[in-house]
């Protein structure tokens, strides 16, 4: 918009500017290209998507596939993308579209070029957990899990007590929250305090439990 100031008392002294109005689009979404593995879940695909010019967060927006996705992918609340065990490796391409919550006609569609990789271990475990309800990491994971349903998993804190235990854990109904779920000594349910702990994975592939036995022991970090 260009425009003119003009001196009243001598309107011949002007001086003309130019006013540039810059709208951001309602919404956009921006095609990914992400990896993940099978069991596991990638990081979310709303890193680059704006609204109104602005990152939001998933509570401003609601996500779908556009079509039909492939067999064992979900498009999560959050933007992340959940892979399910047995996934096989390979590349899938999918579109999602993203809808603002105040103004729910005001949507754009992306690509997502999700990437599955083999899995190169039997387990993965991820040692950070930040409990915070973000979606992200609120979970102890242990990737490749589900493979071995015939598994126990015990948490200890720095002093040797039991905060955690589960048989079959999934990470899913049965995962460690950062919450004591021990026997003896901690309140259960109680939040745990930010810190380091130890874990000790004991797990069978065959159910029966004929198969080879294995174990591992790590530490874990809660993050608050």
């Amino acid at each position: 918009i260009v425009y003119n100031i003009c001196e009243k008392l001598n309107p011949t002294n002007c001086d003309p500017a130019t006013i540039t109005v810059i709208v951001p689009p309602g919404i956009l979404a921006v095609n990914d290209t992400i990896a993940g593995l099978p069991g596991g879940s990638t990081t979310t695909v709303f890193a680059n998507d704006t609204l109104l010019g602005l990152p939001f967060t998933p509570n401003q927006v609601t996500v779908l596939p556009v079509g039909t996705l492939p067999t064992g992918i979900t498009i999560n609340t959050n933007g992340t993308i959940s892979i399910a065990p047995g996934t096989p490796a390979g590349n899938y391409s999918f579109n999602y579209s993203i809808c603002s919550v105040a103004n729910p006609t005001n949507c754009s569609i992306a690509t997502i070029n999700l990437t599955v990789n083999p899995y190169t271990a039997d387990l993965e475990v991820f040692n950070g957990l930040t409990p915070n309800g973000d979606g992200l990491d609120d979970k102890f994971k242990i990737l490749g899990i589900e493979n071995y349903p015939n598994n126990n998993v015990e948490i200890f804190n720095r002093w040797g007590v039991l905060v955690y235990e589960a048989q079959g854990y999934n990470n899913a109904d049965k995962s460690f929250a950062g919450l004591s779920e021990g026997r003896v000594t901690v309140v259960q349910n109680d939040q745990l305090p930010e810190g380091t702990y130890f874990y000790i994975l004991k797990y069978n592939k065959k159910l029966d439990g004929s198969g080879e036995a294995k174990d591992q022991a790590g530490y874990l970090y809660i993050n608050r």
